[in-house]
């Protein structure tokens, strides 16, 4: 698979990054990784991942902040100033850095100049264990997994809806069991702009304009980014996962091509308190080069622990 490029949006590193980087160099093997962070984690990174297995697969740190200043001229700080969190419901909203690297996946597909098509958005905190196939055989195309079972709840799966059909005016979609937010997946450049575009068209077309005025046409720019913030001021939830999986099939039914919930999913371990199961990683495993070895996580970690191996393990809310 190695001509295939992945994109990981990484808020701080932390001691399981390098398990995640290291699971998808052994099982994988991309070209190039991407990894767009702060710019003040990029030098403890570079001299941490000089020293990670990475075979042949190389990483290139990309600074957020300035991210969207080609093409757009847009800083990380004009970005933030379209956040308004909505405020009715203070306790169910989510941070700017949260909606950000929401646009980090999806502006990479015309950000980064190099970037193989497709290419793979990976969640920072999800580690591999027992491989799904991403690229099939030539007839079957690329495919992610659906790896969770439903969303945290009715009122959340609401928001998402509500979120997509206010940004493309359709329908969300949802595979037959689980739901389209699997924490990675295979992004066609043709297809995620030809979304972007979509965004505007119909933003344009609904008034939902922002700094065009009602008399210009639209035209596939950083308006995207717009409405997609435009957003947090009256939803507390989107997906940009859900967004294209919604809007590809209706539009590329053929290109969404996964793995059912049953066959990976369902053996998968998500933890959204990572205190407990850190101090378990932590007495089999330890710290070399800024995060644990992939090999000794899989070796000495897993079979101890887990009464199964999972097809994966996905750890949130680490820090550090």
């Amino acid at each position: 698979m190695g001509f295939v490029d992945f994109v990981i949006p990484l808020h701080k590193n932390n001691c399981i990054f390098r398990t995640v980087i290291e699971g998808i160099v052994t099982h994988y093997s991309p070209n190039t990784i991407y990894v767009i962070t702060l710019e003040s984690e990029i030098p403890a990174l570079e001299k941490d991942s000089a020293h990670w297995i990475l075979k042949s697969s190389c990483i290139k740190y990309i600074p957020e902040e300035t991210f969207f200043v080609s093409n757009y001229g847009l800083h990380k700080t004009d970005i933030q100033l379209l956040y308004n969190s909505a405020e009715e419901n203070a306790e169910h909203t989510r941070e700017f850095g949260w909606w950000f690297q929401q646009l980090l996946k999806l502006g990479a597909a015309r950000q980064i100049g190099s970037l193989s098509t497709p290419y793979i958005v990976w969640d920072s905190d999800l580690i591999c264990i027992d491989p799904w196939e991403l690229d099939a055989d030539e007839q079957n195309g690329y495919s992610f997994a659906i790896l969770q079972e439903s969303a945290k709840n009715a009122w959340n799966c609401d928001q998402y809806a509500a979120a997509i059909s206010d940004l493309t005016g359709l329908t969300v979609a949802e595979p037959e069991v689980g739901t389209f937010v699997p924490h990675h997946f295979v992004m066609h450049i043709s297809i995620v702009n030809a979304m972007l575009d979509h965004i505007v068209h119909h933003c344009f077309s609904e008034h939902m304009v922002t700094s065009v005025s009602a008399t210009d046409p639209p035209t596939p720019s950083s308006e995207w980014i717009a409405h997609i913030m435009r957003l947090s001021h009256t939803r507390y939830r989107f997906s940009e996962y859900k967004c294209l999986a919604t809007f590809m099939q209706h539009y590329y039914p053929d290109d969404l091509r996964y793995h059912a919930y049953d066959q990976f999913g369902a053996r998968g371990l998500r933890y959204r308190d990572s205190t407990n199961i850190l101090s378990d990683i932590m007495e089999e495993c330890v710290i070399v080069n800024g995060g644990f070895l992939y090999q000794d996580f899989v070796e000495c970690f897993v079979p101890i622990h887990m009464h199964r191996r999972p097809s994966y393990i996905q750890i949130e809310h680490l820090q550090r």
